[in-house]
């Protein structure tokens, strides 16, 4: 039996695109008993289907693909706004202002340090920060109590000696 290739073509009739299929008829045992012809092709049929629906088809499903994209796309930025806006501004916002507070020697400030992500680990660093400085601004104070001690002591000495000197010098 003969092999035929069927290919399809594009083509424009009248200015608008279509299909275009040739197929051929192929002269086969059963059909040679009423055709007497000694060929393999007994003719072949042109098939040709508008391509105007398809075009039309194919603009509306790329202008609703385009406001499917663009409505997405605005209301993924949205989500994405609000989600910064909550997950991030806000929570570095409250540390800026807390931070604020520190500047201006309020020490006794804390950190929200209960989410895991790297904003409350950040948080979590800032409390132990303020912790340890809290520690030495006590050691510090409680030094400065003794030092102040000792020189009271030491001027009370100075003012005895002083003293003892100037009755030693005065005959009685």
């Amino acid at each position: 039996m003969l092999q035929v290739r069927q290919e399809l073509y594009v083509r424009e009739k009248n200015g608008r695109p279509v299909y275009y299929m040739e197929l051929p008829l192929p002269n086969d045992g059963a059909c040679r008993k009423c055709h007497m012809l000694d060929t393999d092709v007994l003719g072949i049929i042109g098939l040709e289907l508008s391509m105007q629906k398809a075009v039309e088809r194919k603009g509306e499903l790329l202008k609703r693909g385009g406001f499917y994209f663009a409505s997405t796309l605005v209301v993924l930025s949205i989500l994405l706004y609000v989600l910064t806006t909550f997950l991030v501004n806000k929570p570095l916002g409250d540390m800026i202002k807390k931070m604020d507070l520190v500047r201006g020697g309020e020490i006794q400030v804390r950190f929200d340090a209960s989410a895991s992500d790297e904003i409350g680990h950040l948080a979590g660093s800032l409390n132990s920060m303020l912790e340890r400085i809290a520690r030495m601004r006590h050691e510090l104070e409680s030094c400065h109590v003794e030092a102040m001690q000792r020189v009271e002591k030491m001027a009370t000495i100075g003012e005895l000696a002083a003293a003892i000197a100037h009755e030693i010098k005065n005959p009685l």
